[in-house]
């Protein structure tokens, strides 16, 4: 039940969640920054590893902290709603404008990260790349309004898409 006494549909299968999470794990994020981990730790392979370890783990006991949250509170609004009812409206607040500078850097580098492999291959300057990836932020945004449905199968096809490249590497590095 959410806030207002009306309940949530519930639009997305078990795949899809699945790939929702997943997604947002392995985004392009994953293949960008593994250039700068290596150069913060001086190239050194085994300490890169220790630090996705220790990031992935930071990252699932994140998750588990929400899936109780949500468990627990099974409303609408999420981390906002949480630190609302936690502390204080004004936290709740701050939990919003969080997403709203947070969230939208972390998006904006996630764009600039799709796009920036291309750059070079295609010879595109900065101010066309910073445009292309303003492009991709609208195009998903403009997905997401379309509806959950629609989302979901542009989620579901681009963490397949993501999944093989990501498999390729581990069943390549094995050999």
């Amino acid at each position: 039940e959410n806030n207002s006494g009306k309940h949530l549909k519930k639009e997305l299968g078990v795949f899809s969640g699945i790939s929702l999470v997943a997604g947002m794990t392995i985004g392009s994020g994953i293949y960008y920054l593994g250039s700068y981990v290596l150069e913060r730790v001086n190239m050194s392979m085994g300490m890169a590893l220790v630090c996705w370890i220790v990031g992935g783990i930071v990252s699932i006991l994140g998750g588990l902290c929400f899936a109780e949250l949500g468990a627990e509170m099974p409303v609408t609004g999420g981390m906002t709603t949480y630190l609302a009812k936690a502390y204080h409206p004004l936290a709740g607040f701050k939990g919003f404008s969080g997403f709203l500078l947070t969230a939208s850097g972390s998006i904006a580098s996630l764009a600039l990260a799709a796009v920036t492999p291309f750059q070079e291959e295609f010879a595109f300057s900065e101010p066309v790349t910073k445009a292309i990836a303003i492009g991709l932020i609208v195009l998903f945004t403009i997905i997401n309004l379309r509806g959950i449905k629609t989302a979901a199968a542009i989620q579901n096809i681009s963490m397949v898409l993501r999944l093989v490249p990501l498999v390729l590497v581990i069943v390549l590095g094995v050999f």
